[in-house]
């Protein structure tokens, strides 16, 4: 989870040794008592880090590079956040277990 409230993001090394991001920006809104409400996730994005390029991706598309990531993982609290990364990717965009509305 980034630090902005909740996106969430999977890194990738390239070969060409540039880093990449499978990115799910968090979507909040105010309530009405002030706080800040997290409402799910917006369409996923590609960020090319060093240059700033993004790509706009598909769902399924999100899937299969969370699906392909999965083999890659070393620690398991990875494995806990790729799973809470393909939740979303599954529900398109929906909050996944274990994060909640207002934090």
């Amino acid at each position: 989870m980034l630090r902005d409230g909740g996106s969430l993001a999977a890194v990738f090394q390239a070969k060409d040794s540039a880093e990449y991001w499978l990115l799910l920006r968090i979507r909040t809104r105010d309530t009405p008592d002030g706080r800040l409400e997290r409402i799910g996730y917006a369409a996923p994005v590609w960020i090319r880090r060093h240059t700033g390029q993004e790509v706009n991706l598909t769902w399924p598309h999100a899937r299969a590079v969370l699906s392909q990531a999965e083999g890659m993982l070393r620690e398991a609290s990875d494995r806990e956040w790729l799973e809470r990364m393909a939740e979303v990717a599954k529900t398109e965009g929906s909050l996944p277990s274990g994060v909640e509305r207002v934090p």
